[in-house]
């Protein structure tokens, strides 16, 4: 986003005092540098109106399910917090880097609220450049902005609370990539602010669960025996500037609180009833909500008999109708995706996007041998996509298709080495997927989500495979004299809270182990034996994301799990497996970002792999190659300036010359 727009919001902003949802808990505990307007570790101020009391509500029955939720209390009036029009909320980047380093993880937190059950209406639409650059549209979108801590206005703020130049003021977002901070996972971190971002306060912030010395409801899920005030990380640096009876109260009053910046306003309870909706016929929390701060965040909060309050990775479906019954839509109608089991018309549905290959989420047709499915911002580690039934390649040459000679880039007669020319990777993507080549597709069956892989022996004749629409997944290539093998993993298995447990049993352990209950995968024990070896000059290389631009892999210490079992499975030493780090972000030529998705005019999110038998360099020789774009060595390399293989090797074949001087003849 071009700087006009910024200098205009953050010098206006200082005096400006919409609320923003977030804490120290959501706060680095390495660094904080305050930003240059009024806030509280990520809450902004307001003026606490006069107190008002609620009625407390009756315990619910233990066989009913009640709804829960906290909401803003919406209106018109200049004073009145807003909703987004229809649920549709549209956003703005603060810049291209921020884009790149949060969009992806946004999207994943999106299909959490859809597979929870927020479906139809509740849209985010990223507006163009021209658009955000329009000072006058500032109220009417979300600005998102990269920060050292979490936080999000409630809605749409009041215009009154927008001093300054209220139109260049409007909603805004502060998101890390801190993996510290909050639930320690991205997309559940980012699944919260998206909840205050609609209208959702925190679950713990109903006064009907605080007891009388924090709320008038007089509650009795959380009071001073289960919310530890002093655990607070700013506990300490607040009470050095108050006397003991001005901490009591900083620990008990919200308004006190917030008037202090001490991060208690983000536990404790609201006090005035004109600012916020919430149920009050229940007297519990929905402890499964996304929206409630846990117990591992500085064992501040407990349930009342002192159980630890878990941790919420996902909107829960009381999350959901409290969204749904704030914007009018019945909580009734639960979202039902087309390619649920449940949906009717779910058989119709299927029938139409199988002609479709290119549809992302399709089922395979049972006629079509390759049964490929991209890796989508929308699929890589998403889970989303409906139940597949994929075919593994064999592990001889299946020789269904053979690749087509590539006429730009290979001779027809010849059997030249496919391979881009000097500056044209994109141009050689496009041509090298029109070829179909064999693909490492990915599945999601029964909802677990799965590697894939393939492996061919080399034979006569060209041959090409590759991985298509890497965003943030890992594929582990192996090559010989006498054979390939490509594997597809998952990005949910290596991102967030993933136990090493976990990890060793979804990507180590199929791969030097097997896993004889998935068809479309062939572990290392599956292999020939002789093929992938050092006496037949073995090489290996792990392609996997790097941490936004920067040169270090975003996944460390699982690739370096990863880097351990090849290695040992393998028989070379780790030393030898080279780590290609690629920037997992979609290209910036693009202006909608999904179009990158299915779109082969680009080598970003690519790897294609080219064998040939019969170069006909220095003789009868057979050489392979790998390419792949948006490589990231010291920094992001442009697809045009990568002019060498990222894997290669060439030798004299076993195969017979005979064809070789048929085709040199014109008799083939």
């Amino acid at each position: 986003m071009a700087s006009s727009i910024l200098t205009l919001v953050f010098s206006t902003i200082l005096a400006a005092r919409p609320v923003l949802a977030g804490s120290r808990a959501w706060e680095s505990s390495i660094v904080y540098t305050p930003p240059s307007y009024t806030e509280l570790h990520g809450d902004l101020f307001v003026p606490e109106k006069e107190n008002a009391t609620i009625g407390t509500g009756s315990r619910r029955s233990t066989n009913t399910i009640k709804k829960r939720y906290v909401t803003i209390n919406p209106g018109t009036a200049n004073s009145d917090d807003r909703l987004w029009p229809n649920g549709k909320i549209t956003y703005c980047f603060e810049s291209k880097a921020t884009k790149e380093l949060f969009f992806e993880d946004l999207l994943e937190a999106r299909k959490l609220w859809e597979n929870s059950g927020l479906g139809s209406g509740f849209d985010w639409e990223e507006k163009d450049e021209s658009y955000c650059n329009n000072n006058a549209n500032r109220p009417n979108f979300l600005l998102i902005t990269k920060s050292d801590g979490l936080s999000c206005t409630v809605g749409i703020p009041p215009l009154n609370k927008m001093s300054g130049d209220p139109e260049n003021r409007g909603p805004l977002m502060r998101l890390t990539a801190d993996l510290d901070i909050g639930k320690q996972n991205l997309v559940a971190n980012f699944a919260h602010q998206m909840g205050h971002a609609w209208g959702l306060h925190h679950e713990h912030q109903n006064p009907a669960f605080w007891s009388s010395d924090y709320a008038a409801a007089g509650g009795n899920v959380f009071g001073a025996s289960n919310f530890k005030c002093q655990n607070l990380k700013d506990y300490a640096s607040v009470a050095a500037t108050l006397t003991a009876d001005q901490m009591k109260k900083a620990c008990t009053s919200r308004a006190f609180a917030k008037a202090h910046r001490f991060s208690a306003a983000e536990y404790l309870p609201f006090a005035d009833s004109t600012a916020y909706r919430a149920s009050k016929s229940v007297t519990e929390p929905d402890w499964d909500s996304i929206m409630i701060y846990d117990s591992g965040m500085g064992s501040v909060l407990t349930k009342p008999n002192g159980d630890q309050i878990k941790q919420v990775l996902a909107p829960s479906q009381r999350d959901v109708e409290g969204l749904k019954l704030l914007y009018g839509i019945s909580p009734k109608s639960k979202f039902n995706p087309l390619g649920s089991k449940s949906n009717s018309k779910r058989n119709k549905f299927n029938d139409i996007r199988k002609k479709e290959r290119d549809s992302g989420c399709g089922e395979v047709p049972d006629d079509d041998p390759k049964g490929q499915v991209l890796c989508t911002p929308a699929t890589c580690g998403g889970g989303s996509c409906p139940a597949k039934k994929a075919r593994a390649v064999e592990a001889t040459s299946n020789r269904k298709a053979l690749p087509r000679a590539i006429p730009t880039t290979a001779d027809p007669v010849f059997g030249f080495l496919n391979k881009p020319t000097q500056g044209g990777l994109d141009a050689f993507a496009k041509e090298f997927f029109d070829t179909k080549p064999f693909l490492v597709d990915l599945e999601d069956v029964d909802s677990r989500e799965r590697s894939t892989s393939i492996f061919m022996q080399w034979k006569q004749g060209p041959f090409m495979a590759g991985v298509m629409g890497l965003y943030g997944c890992t594929s582990v290539l192996l090559t010989s004299q006498c054979g390939m093998f490509m594997s597809h993993h998952w990005e949910s298995w290596w991102k967030g809270k993933t136990t090493e447990e976990q990890f060793r049993d979804a990507v180590i352990k199929p791969l030097v182990e097997g896993d004889i209950d998935n068809p479309s995968f062939l572990g290392f024990p599956q292999l020939p034996k002789d093929c992938l070896t050092k006496e037949k000059n073995l090489k290996a290389t792990i392609f996997t994301p790097t941490f936004v631009a920067g040169t270090k892999s975003k996944y460390q210490a699982k690739v370096a799990m990863l880097v351990s079992a090849v290695a040992e499975s393998m028989s070379i030493a780790e030393s030898d497996i080279k780590i290609q780090l690629y920037d997992a972000n979609v290209d910036d030529n693009y202006k909608d970002d999904w179009q990158q998705v299915k779109n082969t005019d680009t080598a970003s999110g690519k790897v294609m792999l080219t064998y040939n038998n019969d170069i006909f360099r220095d003789g009868n020789r057979a050489a392979y190659q790998v390419w792949a774009g948006a490589l990231v060595t010291d920094v992001k390399q442009a697809n045009s300036a990568i002019n060498t293989a990222m894997m290669q090797d060439d030798w004299k074949p076993n195969f017979s010359r005979k064809r070789t001087i048929l085709r040199f003849f014109g008799f083939a």
